[in-house]
């Protein structure tokens, strides 16, 4: 072996050895990391008029945006884990120690038919809700049970956020530059995760958190206990299709009706059709027509499984996952035709 090869191969050996290295050093921050990366994508667009419109000052430009991140995104965030865990510790124990009269009703509906398919299987609702419930509790509580590391957290994503903002098209040239793939095919990838955050983001996940956002009102003012517990889930049931927000909704309307609470099921009935139905209708279109139209059935499996892997940030990294792979058999499609 010459001396060349053998410098080569040493190289080669010593990169990989440092890039592990690199990896375990970053691994505790790459949900903030990735977080950031995110936000970066989703605010690039307004971040480069931003810049012209001060006079090509990015550093102002950066700083606006992430004074705005905090206070539009990340504050009432935070808040909002806080009320949910505390909602879901109360409702977790209500439903697992008191009989819920119409969660008894539906089980033995569910139940009825059920045994003559099924003999010996039971549908208990009641512990499903408890199990859904305490998985909500424990997720978000993740968010909130450390103030400390909480804080952390947002700080690593505000200054990730502003490098990324401020530098960011020169990180896109240096990894264009180092990557052994054809750089048409790194910017097919670029485009392709840009065209998902937007869709996704300004898509399919903004539409369905102004809907939770709108159902949990909703419920608030007409009276639903734990409407912050369940304007999460209808945000959740929103990506979810055919029924979307009205797996919530519907049972909630039924609730305010058996409970003698006439007028305000009317009310949340009238709230959920026209305010809520009709987001998805109007809204959704125009925000989806922005970015790449993702399947919402891939949207959904993407965002769920995301959730159980990563946690609660799951629903955004869950997506980009996918379309990364889907960018990346779209290249294996191009190679296979150009070597045809």
């Amino acid at each position: 072996m010459d001396r060349k090869r053998i410098e080569m191969v040493f190289f080669f050996i010593l990169l990989a050895a440092i890039s592990v290295l690199v990896f375990l050093v970053l691994l505790p921050f790459i949900q903030p990391l990735v977080l950031a990366a995110i936000l970066a994508a989703a605010f690039f667009p307004f971040h480069k008029k931003l810049t012209g419109w001060l006079g090509n000052r990015p550093s102002l430009s950066a700083i606006i945006i992430i004074l705005l991140t905090v206070i539009i995104i990340l504050v009432p965030l935070f808040f909002l884990g806080l009320r949910i865990f505390d909602e879901s510790k109360d409702l977790y124990q209500s439903i697992r120690t008191s009989d819920i009269s119409i969660v008894t009703s539906i089980s033995e509906r569910i139940n009825e038919p059920l045994q003559n398919t099924v003999p010996g299987y039971e549908f208990n609702l009641q512990e499903y809700l408890a199990n859904g419930v305490r998985w909500l509790g424990n997720n978000f509580g993740t968010l909130v049970s450390s103030t400390a590391t909480v804080l952390i957290d947002m700080v690593l994503v505000i200054f990730a956020l502003f490098f990324l903002l401020r530098d960011g098209q020169k990180l896109r040239k240096s990894i264009i530059e180092l990557s052994p793939l054809s750089d048409k095919y790194d910017r097919n990838i670029f485009e392709t995760l840009g065209r998902t955050v937007k869709a996704v983001l300004g898509g399919a996940i903004l539409v369905a958190l102004i809907q939770g956002v709108l159902s949990g009102a909703g419920l608030a003012v007409f009276g639903v206990p734990n409407p912050a517990v369940w304007g999460t889930l209808a945000a959740f049931a929103a990506l979810i299709p055919p029924f979307y927000t009205s797996v919530v909704m519907l049972p909630a309307v039924i609730y305010l009706f058996v409970t003698a609470n006439i007028l305000q099921a009317v009310g949340l009935l009238i709230w959920s059709i026209i305010l809520v139905g009709l987001i998805d209708n109007f809204l959704g279109p125009y925000l989806y027509g922005k970015g790449a139209k993702m399947s919402p059935l891939w949207v959904l499996f993407s965002v769920l499984g995301g959730l159980l892997f990563f946690g609660p940030l799951g629903f955004i990294f869950g997506p980009l996952v996918l379309s990364l792979f889907f960018s990346l058999v779209d290249i294996y499609r191009q190679f296979m035709q150009e070597k045809g």
